[in-house]
């Protein structure tokens, strides 16, 4: 059997640094790196909802070297959200395991006057136009979206960069609800 040549290994990361997408790469980084005898390098493509760090993968010579931690779900509302997707991750990616499930929750400042769903839906009707719900990932997108057509709700969607950057929209009132993983 050949042996793996020695050089790094690098994780891709659609997400910028900092956030729990990221720490959690870096994580799996440092166990990588003791597993593999290499040093493991994390690097962070955020933009295009995944689209950036889904293509330079998707071109990196496939010979084991660059692992892609992403979320099958983003990939998949990728080919849905996009009019024409950059790569198709069924032909481009090989997937090669499962490292972390993880929950998405509806989430309202501790603020809101709504305590639950239908409450939350009543408050956002009575606001029409002027609601607004926050989300950071392509599954957050279709998750207000689908709720938004639901509960017949007029609410504008405020992407973010970052899951920290939407919270703190969220609890300053300038969006209503965020959607988002807690992972």
């Amino acid at each position: 059997a050949q042996e793996f040549p020695q050089r790094e290994i690098r994780i891709v990361i659609s997400l910028p640094p900092g956030g729990g997408g990221d720490l959690m790469g870096r994580y799996f980084a440092e166990k990588l790196r003791s597993l593999a005898g290499h040093p493991v390098i994390v690097e962070n493509k955020p933009g295009g909802g995944g689209s950036v760090a889904n293509v330079y993968t998707a071109n990196s010579a496939p010979d084991g070297r660059v692992v892609y931690l992403t979320a099958g779900s983003g990939l998949a509302a990728g080919l849905h959200l996009l009019k024409n997707p950059p790569i198709d991750p069924r032909r481009d990616l090989e997937p090669v395991g499962t490292i972390l499930k993880s929950p998405w929750v509806m989430a309202v400042d501790a603020k809101s006057p709504a305590t639950s769903v239908e409450q939350l839906t009543a408050y956002l009707k009575q606001k029409g136009d002027k609601a607004s719900y926050a989300a950071t990932t392509n599954v957050g997108v279709i998750m207000g979206e689908l709720y938004k057509s639901a509960a017949g709700l007029q609410m504008a969607q405020v992407n973010y960069r970052t899951a920290a950057d939407s919270m703190n929209d969220l609890l300053s009132g300038r969006t209503d609800v965020l959607f988002v993983d807690i992972g």
